[in-house]
């Protein structure tokens, strides 16, 4: 029997410190894996502005602490994979759905692998893009793992949105149990981090081709996009999309997870 999820949480753009962030992501997986007929979709921001890291990347090879600290950056990793992402003034989202879900939607493959379902759940970003004229589209590129690379804007996947010609947004997904997991950055302007927070200097992780969303909506369509993307998920995938704040439990969780896992950048 396939599954069909017929409602979903939306939880709209609050900003947390890069800890809060990543355990209220993991908080919400966990919860949701507890029900098999649930998902959620969830926009948020960071204060203060942060660099998350893919859980195979090494940190200590790549940024200062001590320079960090100073700049006022906090630094995360990522219980997902990919590269380095600076979070400034963007749009973050995390989305969630059972894999069976997504799969009813794509009966024209007969067997849907990582990457179909990966750019399945996402096109509803694009859809709400190009309603608010932003050309987005599915990079053309394929992903190649290739470990010089540090930024994850330096390396356009198959299931990076482009804008352009260029990177608009990048994202990373899980596959954990029945659930499908993905949280991704939609940069709004061009910020750019402190260059001595850097061990080396990184001129393609300051200066990557990146498309931002200001070059084609104002700040005051933020919202209208958010509610555009919920919208056309819904629609996607037959869902009703209730608005839902953390649990009190969820919220327990989180915090827990922010003291004794996120704060510590080397968890892994």
């Amino acid at each position: 029997m396939r599954l069909e999820v017929k409602t979903v949480r939306f939880f709209s753009r609050k900003a947390f410190s890069a800890y809060e962030n990543m355990a209220i992501d993991e908080a919400l997986v966990i919860e949701t894996l507890k029900q098999p007929d649930s998902g959620f979709i969830r926009f948020y921001q960071w204060q203060p502005y942060s660099l998350s890291f893919g859980i195979f990347q090494h940190p200590e090879k790549i940024i200062s602490l001590p320079e960090l600290e100073k700049a006022g950056i906090q630094a995360v990793r990522r219980s997902s994979g990919g590269k380095m992402v600076f979070h400034a003034d963007e749009i973050t989202f995390s989305v969630a759905l059972p894999v069976k879900t997504i799969e009813n939607k794509l009966t024209h493959l007969q067997h849907a692998n990582f990457l179909d379902l990966f750019q399945a759940l996402i096109s509803p970003f694009i859809a709400a893009l190009n309603k608010h004229g932003v050309p987005a589209e599915f990079s053309q590129t394929i992903s190649r793992r290739d470990e010089t690379v540090v930024h994850c804007y330096d390396a356009p996947a198959a299931h990076s949105i482009m804008a352009s010609g260029k990177k608009l947004v990048g994202a990373a997904g899980i596959k954990k149990d029945h659930l499908f997991f993905i949280h991704g950055s939609m940069p709004f302007s061009k910020v750019l981090p402190y260059e001595g927070i850097f061990l080396k200097k990184l001129d393609s992780t300051l200066k990557s081709d990146v498309a931002y969303l200001s070059e084609y909506i104002s700040r005051d369509e933020l919202t209208l996009l958010e509610t555009s993307i919920v919208e056309f998920f819904g629609n996607e995938f037959s869902l009703k999309i209730m608005p839902s704040d953390l649990s009190e439990s969820e919220l327990d969780a989180a915090n827990q997870l922010a003291r004794q896992k996120y704060s510590n950048l080397f968890w892994k």
